[in-house]
């Protein structure tokens, strides 16, 4: 029996019991167990388990996966190699088991790559919240490019009849004028997108304040997390705090400890969202800039972000080190077509280095 049907067959007994098992985990399935092989028991359950039942009630499919692996391990290939694969949790579900009072939890993701690895929940502080929404705040005005709803007098703007008959009435009509208005330009439209990478662990509570903090102060910003594939969580930070949102990223199958390929996320994102990009958009990129992917595709899709957009803002956590120095070739080739290179801490602080 292949893989392919031994899954099959697997979603098929699944959904008799009421799982909800689609061709995506189906898929995921096929790639895990073409790494590990079905010869060993307990491995074969683990990546069923990890692929096919993406949350943790899993009670009432315990014994079907037990008694239909035992089967296909005993009449299974024998001589595949092995590797690993564990559980993780569904984003989508509504109730969750786990609050922003639990502390320090360990998860287990499953990565397309096949890697295992855990990510420490990162600890979120009311001052860190505070801190960044101030610097957030700030930031915002300089990045403005969308009128807003007030109206400031400017000789190049329209007439304004209410306001003309006002001037009029006030000087008796002596000395007659024309009271021209413009909108205000007070609003901004960013998107942001986050490196959530392994090299990146150590930023995570930045990434979650960051992303909280952007949505709040400015309610039409769209946010996005990659890392080798691209995932929109923008109503997710309008939604949950933030610790309850630094609970739930591990749970986005983002192949986790897999690198990080920034030109493959850029250009899945211009595709699927290209319409949030427009000569008023500000990009904010938050990466390190390690990208094991294609140089090539890096520069063609910052090209066409450059082209497309108003500015791009990239924030890189190593900044703050006063020893550091653009050395890895994603951060040199996106470099060209960055308009502002700066660290964390200008907006958390307003003060440490900037890059031009």
């Amino acid at each position: 029996m292949s893989i392919e049907q031994t899954v099959a067959n697997f979603s098929s007994e699944l959904r008799k019991i009421g799982r909800g098992v689609g061709i995506e985990e189906s898929l995921d399935a096929t790639r895990a167990l073409k790494l590990i092989g079905i010869s060993d028991p307990d491995l074969f359950q683990a990546s069923i388990k990890a692929t096919l039942i993406k949350d943790f009630d899993t009670s009432q499919t315990s014994d079907t996966i037990k008694s239909r692996s035992e089967t296909i391990v005993r009449f299974g290939a024998q001589n595949q190699k092995v590797g690993k694969g564990i559980p993780y949790p569904d984003m989508s579900k509504k109730e969750d088991q786990f609050t922003s009072k639990d502390k320090n939890f360990q998860f287990g993701m499953y990565s397309p790559l096949g890697i295992e690895s855990t990510q420490t929940s990162p600890k979120i502080s009311r001052s860190d919240e505070k801190r960044w929404a101030t610097g957030i705040t700030r930031f915002k005005t300089e990045i403005l490019t969308l009128e807003g709803h007030r109206f400031k007098r400017s000789n190049a703007g329209q007439i304004n009849v209410r306001k003309t008959l006002q001037l009029e009435l006030k000087k008796a009509a002596e000395s007659p004028s024309v009271f021209r208005t413009l909108k205000k330009v007070s609003k901004a439209n960013v998107v942001l997108l986050c490196d959530v990478s392994g090299s990146m662990s150590d930023s995570s509570s930045s990434i979650v304040n960051l992303c909280c903090s952007l949505k709040r102060v400015i309610p039409k910003s769209e946010i996005f997390l990659f890392s080798t594939r691209l995932v929109r969580i923008t109503y997710y930070t309008s939604k949950y705090e933030p610790k309850e949102l630094a609970l739930r990223i591990p749970k986005l199958d983002l192949g986790f400890g897999g690198g990080t390929k920034i030109g493959q996320c850029l250009r899945q994102f211009r595709h699927l969202y290209g319409g949030f990009l427009t000569r008023k958009t500000t990009v904010m990129i938050f990466s390190d800039g390690w990208d094991i992917g294609d140089l090539s595709t890096l520069k063609h899709e910052m090209r066409e972000l450059q082209k497309t957009t108003s500015r791009i803002v990239w924030i890189n956590p190593f900044l703050d080190s006063k020893d550091y120095t653009v050395e890895t070739q994603g951060m040199r080739t996106a470099l060209e077509y960055v308009d502002s290179f700066i660290s964390p801490s200008i907006l958390t602080h307003g003060k440490t280095r900037q890059m031009s």
